[in-house]
């Protein structure tokens, strides 16, 4: 009788200890899909701020987390300023972590004209690392942006902004449904003005994607989340999706 009651207890404990394990991985998978981490104070006002200041190891940065960093016009009304930029977490590694924008922030072209380009010559790579670079970061986050190597089609160019290529659209996101990024309110109102698209109520929007503009045409991810290689010309108006590396120390 002895025996078996402290088999018994043997057992309670054990399934208490699982629980708790349970309960704890729970808690760690909740906050990052649902916690978004502030990087510039300047652009934030509750109580989950974490400064610029901060370490890597202070900020626990981990895929999957959601992180407010610079600021772009996202609701179409300026006169509220414009808006916290909210990015994925992509990959973490050697203190420094890959972002891609969690909405499509802008409608644009992949180049101005009609003509066979690659990434380092197409105007979208120019007005990315020029306009959308100045417009959506101040001193300190440009400070923690870091210059990537882009290749495309043999040619290289050094980008603090830049778009996912194909093999990184496969190794981040695992399908379809994981590439779909719905529109901001302004982008959906430059569809509607340049192409006549319109969008329902969180529903995807299509987005360029890093390639070679082979014979005038570029990839892109449709609403549906799905990669479309090198099939629509180049001067057409699609959404922006930005990607960046930015320090963590």
């Amino acid at each position: 009788m002895k025996n078996k009651l402290i088999r018994v207890s043997f057992m309670c404990c054990i399934i208490i200890v699982m629980l708790c394990s349970c309960t704890d991985k729970n808690k760690k998978i909740e906050y990052i899909e649902d916690e978004t981490i502030t990087l510039d104070s300047t652009s934030a006002n509750d109580d989950k701020e974490i400064t610029s200041n901060n370490n890597a190891n202070e900020l626990n940065i981990q895929v999957g987390n959601v992180i407010n960093f610079g600021t772009y016009e996202q609701d179409g009304d300026i006169s509220n300023g414009a808006e916290p930029i909210e990015w994925k977490v992509l990959a973490v590694e050697d203190g420094k972590a890959l972002l891609i924008s969690k909405y499509v922030l802008d409608w644009q072209k992949y180049n101005e004209t009609d003509e066979k380009v690659n990434w380092s010559t197409c105007s979208l790579r120019v007005w990315l690392n020029k306009d959308f670079y100045n417009n959506a970061f101040n001193i300190d986050e440009k400070n923690r942006i870091k210059d990537t190597l882009i290749t495309s089609d043999g040619a290289e160019s050094t980008d603090a902004v830049f778009l996912l290529n194909k093999t990184e659209m496969g190794t981040y996101f695992y399908s379809d449904d994981e590439r779909i990024s719905e529109p901001t309110e302004v982008v959906k109102f430059s569809a509607k003005d340049t192409q006549n698209s319109t969008f329902e109520n969180k529903e995807g929007c299509w987005y360029w994607v890093c390639g070679n503009g082979t014979n005038s045409r570029a990839p892109y991810v449709s609403k549906a989340g799905k990669y479309d290689g090198n099939t629509d010309p180049i001067d057409s108006y699609y959404g922006v999706r930005p990607a960046i590396w930015i320090n963590l120390n």
